[in-house]
């Protein structure tokens, strides 16, 4: 076998992975929708005024504070954007890097910076500085 036949087995390999990974794409991306929708429920029941609008690649979930003088509304923006195998997150800073990758036993996964999580997890990396941003004074301190 000679490096020619060594990197169109990558390709091949590359190639595999990429299909995988786009008809699996919008199936967990609805299925990541779902965990954050169940926070999202649960954080309404317990008081936050939040709602959620969208289209199925490209949701938002709204924060709004009408207690405030100004009535100010916080977004979360979660798109899936397929051809980079990337779940885009913003209206937080930083933002979670959420990827689908190929996993164990050749099964397409979320991955939250590198690492497999579950939905849930995933959904509560992104909903928690939404929901619970950090002070001026934790966020002097770094967050802690």
């Amino acid at each position: 076998m000679t490096w020619i036949d060594d990197r169109m087995a990558e390709r091949e390999r590359a190639r595999v992975r990429r299909l995988a990974i786009d008809q699996s794409a919008e199936r967990i991306y609805a299925e990541f929708w779902e965990a954050v929708k169940k926070c999202v429920i649960e954080a309404a029941n317990k008081g936050f005024n939040l709602t959620t609008n969208g289209s199925p690649h490209d949701r938002t979930v709204a924060l709004s504070n009408p207690s405030s003088r100004t009535r100010s509304t916080r977004k979360l923006g979660l798109a899936l954007k397929k051809a980079s195998h990337r779940i885009l997150v913003s209206g937080i800073d930083p933002a979670p890097n959420l990827s689908l990758d190929l996993c164990a036993d050749n099964v397409v996964c979320l991955k939250l910076s590198g690492k497999q999580v579950t939905y849930d997890e995933a959904a509560q990396a992104v909903l928690d500085p939404f929901l619970f941003p950090p002070s001026s004074e934790e966020a002097e301190r770094g967050g802690t």
